[in-house]
C-alpha cells in the first residue's frame, strides 16, 4: 500500500513539472507577453506609425519619449475691447521688442496704409457688433476693411474681437518660450492714451488650437 502511495505522489509531481514546463495554449498571460499575444501594439509599433487625430493638420508622430507631436497650432486671442473703442493692434517679438515678428493693425486689413505689417496670411478676425439683429453673431473682418467702418451704425458697440494668427511655424510657436504679445485697442481716430498722451498696451497670451474658428 505504501508503495501504491508513493508511486501516485511522484506521479502528480512529474505531471506538474511537465505543465510547469510546457503551458498549455490555453493559460493566462499578462504583460507584454500578453499584449503580442492579443495582437495588441506596443510602444515600438506606435512610434513607427504616423497617427491622425480630428481638428489637426498634418502627422502626428510618437517620440523616443512617448510624447505625441506635430500640428500646426494657431495661436488664438481674445482682445477684449473698451464701449467706444474699434479696432486694434497685436505685436509680437521673441527679443523684447528689439525686433518684431508679427504685428497686425485691425483698421488696414490690405496693409494699402501701413504696408510694414508683418504678417504673410491675414489673420482672421471676428467680433461682435450691438446693433446687429443678432447681436451674439460673430462677425468676420473683411479684407479692405476697418471693424469701425463694418459697424451697423454709430451707436454700434464692439464687445470684443478673437483674433486667429495663421502664419505660424519658426518663431511663431508654443514651443517658444521666447514669443510675447501686445496689443492696444483704438477708436477710428487713435489709440487709448494715458493722461500723458501716450498709448496704452497690454500684454496678453493666446490659447494654442489645432483648428482655427470658421463661423
Amino acid at each position: 500500500m505504501a508503495r501504491a502511495l508513493l508511486f501516485f505522489a511522484l506521479a502528480f509531481i512529474g505531471v506538474a513539472l511537465l505543465t510547469a514546463a510546457n503551458p498549455p495554449n490555453h493559460a493566462v498571460m499578462t504583460g507584454p507577453q500578453a499584449q503580442r499575444a492579443q495582437g495588441a501594439k506596443t510602444f515600438e509599433d506606435l512610434t513607427a506609425e504616423k497617427l491622425t487625430m480630428p481638428g489637426v493638420k498634418g502627422a502626428l508622430k510618437a517620440d523616443a519619449d512617448g510624447e505625441v507631436s506635430g500640428g500646426p497650432y494657431y495661436p488664438v486671442f481674445h482682445i477684449y475691447l473698451p464701449p467706444g473703442f474699434t479696432d486694434f493692434e497685436l505685436k509680437a517679438t521673441t527679443d523684447n521688442y528689439e525686433t518684431m515678428v508679427f504685428f497686425y493693425h485691425s483698421p488696414d486689413p490690405a496693409k494699402a496704409f501701413i504696408p510694414s505689417q508683418i504678417w504673410s496670411t491675414r489673420p482672421d478676425v471676428f467680433f461682435t457688433d450691438s446693433q446687429r439683429a443678432d447681436r451674439r453673431q460673430w462677425i468676420r473682418q473683411s479684407a479692405s476693411q476697418s471693424i469701425a467702418a463694418m459697424r451697423v451704425n454709430g451707436s454700434s458697440e464692439i464687445g470684443g474681437v478673437i483674433l486667429v494668427v495663421k502664419d505660424v511655424g519658426g518663431a511663431i510657436s508654443q514651443d517658444n518660450p521666447k514669443l510675447i504679445w501686445t496689443y492696444a485697442v483704438m477708436t477710428p481716430t487713435g489709440t487709448e492714451d494715458d493722461p500723458g498722451g501716450r498709448s496704452i498696451w497690454r500684454p496678453i497670451v493666446p490659447v494654442w488650437m489645432s483648428q482655427p474658428f470658421n463661423p
